[in-house]
């Protein structure tokens, strides 16, 4: 399958030039507090999901998101409902946990996925915490896992195995580790993956020294002038950073106003956004 690399209109920074000393939660919108914010959702039509107002510690100010299977019988796999992708740093220890309970039906598994992946998008190595359910109660899970050296970034799934007509709530979805540092000089605005499949995301990540004011298209808006953000573009976009600085001093040491773009590559005839795992791998 052929993909079209990403390209940007400046020589910029390298994006990952180490991590941080302490461990941070890389998963935004982690409680559910804003709805489903920055969580892809399944297109499968078998698999449904949706933000629940149920809370792991019973707040009114949050809730949960919810994986149901619609397709009677569950089959002899795991299926994902809930993606989100986050940045990591290659080597680096990683902990990954959250906390499940069984909506509806007798039986069956949560299982929190870690898919490890290159900067071009390439899969990895794949990794999982399984919570073993109980209706109608809140349960944890988690465990550590290390990085591989190449690892660029990670998706996280939030998944359902050994379900029969069931929904589970996800809540608490932590994924703690070194965040990759973004250039602190210089001009840098770019994405990872290189290339999607229609329903997940891409992260853009920019740091322009001297900015006092940043703005993305695409209804991104006003933004720091280091910073990032989740897209999930369903067809190819070309996205521009306009930087500028309002004492008229130099941007990066650029110009005044500087313009970047960085372009997301969708891929069209990618199959529906289904992860099946052998029975028993986790």
């Amino acid at each position: 399958m052929k993909q079209r690399l990403l390209t940007t209109s400046l020589v910029v920074a390298a994006l990952f030039a180490g991590g941080l000393a302490h461990a941070d939660n890389l998963v935004i919108n982690h409680g559910f507090e804003r709805n489903l914010l920055n969580w892809a959702s399944n297109p499968d039509p078998n698999i449904t999901s949706a933000w629940s107002s149920a809370d792991a510690a019973n707040s009114t100010s949050s809730g949960s998101g919810m994986v149901a299977w619609n397709g009677g019988s569950f089959p002899a796999f795991t299926a994902g409902g809930l993606f989100q992708f986050v940045p990591v740093l290659g080597g680096a220890t990683y902990s990954l946990s959250g906390k499940a309970n069984l909506q509806n039906g007798t039986i069956g598994n949560a299982v929190l996925i870690i898919i490890w992946k290159r900067k071009d998008a390439m899969p990895l190595r794949t990794d999982g915490v399984t919570i073993a359910l109980q209706k109608d109660t809140w349960l944890g899970g988690a465990q550590n896992f290390v990085a591989p050296t190449d690892a660029a970034g990670a998706e996280v799934i939030l998944t359902i195995s050994k379900i029969t007509g069931n929904s589970v709530l996800f809540d608490n979805i932590l994924l703690k580790g070194p965040r990759p540092a973004v250039a602190s000089t210089g001009a840098s605005f770019t994405a990872i993956p290189l290339s999607i499949r229609p329903g997940t995301q891409a992260l853009l990540t920019w740091s322009f020294s001297g900015a006092t004011s940043v703005s993305i298209d695409h209804g991104i808006g006003a933004q720091p002038a280091r910073g990032s953000v989740l897209v999930s573009p369903s067809s190819d976009t070309t996205y521009t950073l306009t930087a500028t600085s309002s004492s008229g001093g130099p941007v990066a040491t650029v110009s005044p106003v500087t313009t970047a773009m960085a372009s997301v590559h969708v891929l069209t005839n990618a199959i529906v956004r289904v992860i099946r795992i052998p029975k028993g791998m986790f």
